[in-house]
């Protein structure tokens, strides 16, 4: 796949761009900036001529989704709601198709693929479309298709597209692209393994896994805030609930035949060995929190006591000198002491809301256990039974809700335990997972294999250093793909790859790798780099397109570019060495409207 042409119906608005390719692709394609002016006394200024805004319409016509993207066709959709754009693209079988996009209902495309190049359609009426008038949905899968890119497989032509588009905001990282940042690496480590050729399935599982196990990790959680027991009671849980039921089944019987002299003795034995235990376990803890609660009072009271000036009026009435360097320490004393006082009375009195707010704590449990243990005494010394009947009845209840709590507890505990066996059966699942891909890795791909080689000669041609790519698993068993220069002559990372105009270098050679390993199959078969010369030594930049052309040469990979004028390489003499005028697809200035991309006022 290679891109042959993008025209509009607006010729006079934007110059159609034929680019070299199928045949012609042995020749460069560039956008050439032509700048001349200076701005505010600084570098000349490149902006606005349309060299990177060529990028992004490529990348719509390509059906990429725009909305709320910022895209330039959004933001500035009234400017060109009456533009319809055509791409002609180069087809893996010699062929070529012309993709249909208007701005202003950009989600109904046309397709029509057709034997010859350099096409205009501009004017073709609606049924000699192949297809017309069709989703962007429906017109993705119809590309994705037609193009046939069956070594990324399963995923569709636009997942790989970014490394083939590159802007300046994608040379920070090789692999992970500037759309890919925000999200998770599972959005973007899986296809990567498909095209280094591996079986992405085992990484998709591995992240499959995490996102469960994590989903139900956080569910374990919540349900765990909700007991007010401990989940490693649920045995004895479940016990208690039988004796309640038992219980509950004797107090039944009794009522139906209205004798209450178990039931007496189950109530005295709570009263006694539960409520009255309780209330005076809550009495013990209330004094001891009113003793602490007196004692910080009193400390608080307490305030510090030393007076420097009664100090110097002891010195004078026994006329002695008070040195100014012992006035000094006194004073720094006395500040010291106070700064201490005023942090010990902070703590004092946070500690004291703590003390009154389990005073209150401990107050209400004993109102509580107060009136249970009055409402027993009652039943236990009344004397009328039709009272003590109704009273046992409410009694009754408050059993059968005690039993109903607890039967809540036991199944959120449940809940919890399932949920702990299924968490555990899923991280048995992902150490095996982690383990197939740990072997996929050792095993390697002749794709990867190919990929690596080609980058590594790459590197020294261009950059006079080794070039080191390899997958590996991290502490997590996750894949990472480390990208390095190595120093010359030695095995030691070398730290000009963390350089800008280093990594821009190492993006577009590993680019040209993986095109190179792909040369003869169903792949794309062309890649874009904006602004690649920007900020190189001229050495490489003459390096550089030196071994692009020899890529090129025999026309299988088609190679685009934008410069400006001041990125020229230069020859021994500094003078710069243009491209010829076959190579420069597109020509921009700053001389006006008529220099830029659109010919139109800027935006």
């Amino acid at each position: 796949m290679q891109l042959s042409r993008l025209y509009t119906n607006f010729d006079n608005l934007f110059t159609p761009i034929d680019f070299n390719c199928e045949t012609d692709a042995d020749m460069l394609n560039v956008v050439y900036g032509d700048v001349s002016r200076v701005k505010d006394g600084g570098p000349r200024d490149s902006h606005n001529l349309g060299k990177t805004t060529l990028i992004h319409l490529i990348d719509f016509m390509f059906l990429k989704d725009i909305t709320g993207s910022r895209h330039f066709l959004e933001t500035h959709a009234e400017r060109f709601s009456k533009f319809k754009f055509y791409l002609e693209i180069g087809l893996n079988d010699g062929s070529f198709l012309t993709v249909k996009r208007e701005v202003v209902d950009n989600n109904k495309i046309a397709l029509k693929k057709h034997e010859d190049r350099g096409q205009n359609f501009a004017s073709m009426p609606s049924a000699d479309w192949d297809h017309d008038g069709v989703s962007r949905t429906a017109a993705r899968e119809l590309l994705d298709g037609i193009l046939d890119l069956r070594i990324i497989s399963p995923y569709d032509y636009r997942k790989a597209l970014s490394y083939f588009l590159r802007t300046q905001e994608d040379y920070n990282d090789v692999l992970q692209l500037q759309k890919f940042v925000a999200g998770a690496h599972s959005g973007w480590k899986p296809f990567v393994m498909t095209l280094l050729g591996f079986d992405e399935e085992s990484v998709e599982r591995k992240y499959k896994l995490d996102q469960d196990i994590e989903e139900k990790e956080n569910d374990k959680k919540k349900k765990e805030a909700e007991l007010q027991v401990d989940e490693t009671d649920l045995l004895r849980l479940s016990a208690e609930i039988r004796n309640k039921k038992v219980e509950l089944e004797e107090t039944e019987a009794d009522l139906d035949r209205f004798e209450f002299s178990s039931e007496e003795r189950r109530l005295m034995h709570e009263l006694v060995d539960v409520i009255e235990a309780r209330i005076a376990e809550t009495n013990d803890a209330l004094y001891n929190v009113r003793v602490d609660i007196r004692n910080i009072d009193t400390s608080l009271k307490n305030k510090m006591s030393f007076n420097l000036s009664e100090v110097e009026t002891i010195f004078k009435e026994s006329e002695l000198n008070f040195p100014g360097q012992l006035k000094k320490s006194y004073e720094a004393l006395v500040e010291f002491n106070r700064q201490i006082t005023n942090e010990r009375n902070r703590t004092l009195r946070a500690r004291k809301k703590e003390l009154e707010e389990e005073q209150e704590r401990l107050r209400a449990q004993r109102r509580v256990d107060d009136l249970k243990r009055q409402e027993y005494n009652n039943i236990l010394q009344g004397t009328d039974t039709l009272e003590k009947f109704k009273r046992l009845q409410r009694n009754l209840a408050e059993q059968r809700a005690d039993i109903a709590y607890l039967e809540g507890q036991e199944q959120r505990l449940s809940a919890i335990a399932n949920l702990e066996s299924e968490i555990n059966k899923l991280k048995r699942d992902r150490s095996q997972v982690v383990d197939e891909i740990k072997a996929l890795i050792s095993k390697g791909t002749p794709a990867r294999d190919r990929i690596a080689a080609n980058f590594n000669l790459y590197c020294r041609r261009v950059l006079d250093h080794e070039g080191l790519f390899y997958v590996r698993q991290n502490s997590m068993g996750n894949v990472e793909f480390p990208i390095e220069l190595l120093e010359k002559g030695s095995k030691r990372a070398s730290r000009q790859s963390e350089g800008k105009s280093y990594k821009q270098m190492l993006c577009a050679l590993f680019d040209l790798s993986v095109l190179k390993a792909y040369e003869e199959l169903p792949f794309y078969h062309f890649v874009y780099h904006d602004g690649i010369l920007e900020g190189l030594d001229n050495r490489v930049k003459v390096r550089f397109l030196a071994l692009v052309r020899e890529l090129i040469a025999d026309g299988k990979i088609q190679y685009i570019m934008s410069i400006i004028n001041s990125d020229l390489p230069r020859d021994e003499d500094d003078k710069p060495i243009a491209f010829s005028t076959g190579e420069v697809v597109l020509r921009l200035d700053d001389s006006g409207d008529q220099g830029r991309l659109f010919k139109m006022p800027e935006f």
